[in-house]
C-alpha cells in the first residue's frame, strides 16, 4: 500500500471514529430523553395549567412570587404588574425596562433596570449601581454583575457596592445560591478564565471564590432544597452540548447527576421537597416544559396539561402552593396550575375526587360525588381547554349540591381534551374530560 493510501486509510478511519463518537452521543441523548418519557408514564400527572392573560400590550420578562401570595411581573416594554383578583394592577415604572423582579429586605419590590429601584409599598426609590445586570438576594447580601464578566457585592441594601469578582470571557451569571451567610455559590454560564463555565464557592460570603466543579457546563440556574442541599442547572456542556440536573455530594465531594438530558431553565422545591423543573429541549424551536419527581429524581413525571410542549424560561411556587411559569421561545406566555402542588398550612383547600360521565361525551356530562361547600358558601365550576384558557364558568344550584350531581350542557363547544375545576371553602376537585 502506497503512502498516500495509508494516509487516505488513517484519515478515513479518524473520521469514522469521530462520525461513530458523535452519533454514539446522539442516541444517548436519546434514550435519556425517552428513558425521561417512559418513566412519566408510570405515573399520571396531577398538575393542570391555566393560562393567565397578559397586560395588553405588555412584552413579560420576569416573574415573581412574594409573601402572602402576591405575584408582580415585569415586562421588557415597561412596567412593574401586581395580578389581583384576576387582573393587573400597575405598581410602577411604566416605561423602564424591567430585567428582572426580587424581594428586598422586609418584603418590598427590588427591581432591575437601568438603574435598582425599591418600592417599599409607598413610593419607589432610585439607588445607583456600578453595573449593567441583574440583582440576586441571598440572605441580606446582594449581588449584581456587570459587563458579562465582573460581580458586585452590597450588604447595605444595594446602596454601596463591592467589586469582588473578575472572569474574564464569561458570559453571565446562572444563579446565585446560600446555604449559609458564609458559604454562597454562583454558576457560570460559558467560556470562563478557570474553566468552561462552571460553579465557584466563597466562604467568607462572597469576597473571595474557588472553583468547585462542573467546569465544562454552562450553568443556567442554581437552588437549595429544603434539606440545603445545593442543585445547579445545565443549559449546555463545552464538549458534548447536553444539559442536565445536578446535586453535590458532601460525602464524595462530587457533583452527582440527578437527570442527563434536557436544558434546565429553573428548579423549584414544594414543602414536600419534591423537585420541578422548568426546561427546554431544543435551542432553535419552542419545545420543552415543566416535571417533577417525587423521589429525588430516580423518576420523573411530565406536566404537560393544559401547557404542552414549549420553552419554560422560570418556574416559581406561591405560599399557597400555586406554581407559576413564564414561556415561550419567542412570544412569552404566563401559565398556573389550576391545583397547589403542595399541601402545607398556607393551602385552604385539598383535593377531593369527582367523576363524570359519559367521557367521552358528545353533547352533555354529569358530574358526581360532589360535597357540600362549607357554611353553605356558593359554589363555581370552571372549564379550561388545553391551552390553559377558561372557556365556561357555572355557578352550581343550592338543588344540584343536595342532590350530589349535576348536568352540564356542552353543545357549545367544540371536539377536543377539557379539564373542569370545581373549587369550594374546604376543597378543591378536577378532572379531564373529552368532547367527541
Amino acid at each position: 500500500m502506497s503512502f498516500l493510501n495509508k494516509l487516505t486509510f488513517i484519515i478515513f478511519l479518524f473520521i469514522l471514529c469521530v462520525s461513530s463518537k458523535s452519533i454514539f452521543a446522539q442516541n444517548n441523548l436519546s434514550r435519556e430523553l425517552t428513558s425521561v418519557i417512559k418513566a412519566s408514564k408510570k405515573q399520571q400527572s396531577v398538575v393542570i395549567w391555566e393560562r393567565i392573560p397578559l397586560p395588553e400590550g405588555k412584552e413579560i420578562r420576569s416573574i415573581k412570587t412574594m409573601p402572602e401570595n402576591k405575584f408582580y411581573i415585569g415586562c421588557k416594554n415597561g412596567g412593574v404588574y401586581q395580578l389581583v383578583n384576576n387582573q393587573w394592577e400597575l405598581v410602577g415604572l411604566p416605561t423602564k425596562d424591567i430585567k428582572k423582579i426580587e424581594e428586598y429586605l422586609n418584603g418590598e419590590l427590588l427591581v432591575s433596570s437601568d438603574s435598582i429601584y425599591i418600592w417599599d409599598y409607598e413610593g419607589w426609590t432610585k439607588t445607583q449601581k456600578p453595573f449593567y445586570g441583574n440583582v440576586t438576594k441571598t440572605f441580606d447580601f446582594f449581588f449584581g454583575g456587570g459587563s458579562y464578566e465582573e460581580l458586585y457585592r452590597s450588604s447595605d441594601g444595594c446602596y454601596s457596592w463591592d467589586y469582588v469578582l473578575d472572569f474574564s470571557g464569561c458570559e453571565t451569571v446562572g444563579g446565585i445560591v446560600a446555604t449559609s451567610p458564609d458559604s454562597i455559590f454562583i454558576g457560570y454560564r460559558n467560556w470562563c478564565e478557570y474553566g468552561k463555565g462552571g460553579v465557584y464557592l466563597s466562604i467568607d460570603s462572597g469576597y473571595n471564590w474557588n472553583p468547585f466543579g462542573l467546569h465544562s457546563h454552562f450553568i443556567s440556574t442554581m437552588a437549595i432544597d429544603k434539606l440545603n442541599q445545593v442543585y445547579a442547572g445545565n443549559a449546555g456542556h463545552y464538549d458534548t452540548g447536553q444539559g442536565g440536573l445536578y446535586k453535590y455530594n458532601y460525602q464524595t465531594e462530587i457533583w452527582d447527576t440527578i437527570i442527563y438530558f434536557p436544558y434546565i431553565t429553573s428548579i423549584e422545591f414544594n414543602t414536600e421537597n419534591h423537585i420541578f423543573l422548568g426546561y427546554f429541549i431544543d435551542g432553535a424551536s419552542d419545545r420543552g416544559g415543566v416535571m417533577h419527581s417525587e423521589d429525588g429524581g430516580e423518576s420523573w413525571i411530565l406536566d404537560t396539561i393544559g401547557m404542552g410542549s414549549t420553552w419554560v424560561r422560570d418556574i416559581q411556587i406561591a405560599d399557597n402552593g400555586i406554581l407559576y411559569a413564564l414561556t415561550g421561545y419567542t412570544t412569552k406566555k404566563l401559565y398556573r396550575t389550576v391545583l397547589p402542588v403542595e399541601i402545607n398550612e398556607n393551602t385552604e383547600s385539598f383535593h377531593y375526587k369527582t367523576t363524570c360521565y359519559p367521557n367521552p361525551a358528545s353533547n352533555k356530562i354529569t358530574i358526581t360525588s360532589l360535597k357540600k361547600c362549607k357554611d353553605r358558601k356558593p359554589m363555581y365550576l370552571n372549564i379550561y381547554n388545553t391551552a390553559g384558557f377558561e372557556i365556561l364558568h357555572y355557578k352550581i344550584s343550592n338543588q344540584e349540591l343536595s342532590n350530589g350531581f349535576f348536568e352540564l350542557d356542552l353543545s357549545d363547544l367544540e371536539r377536543g381534551e377539557y379539564i373542569y375545576r370545581i373549587k369550594c371553602e374546604n376543597y378543591i376537585t378536577s378532572n379531564k374530560f373529552i368532547i367527541q
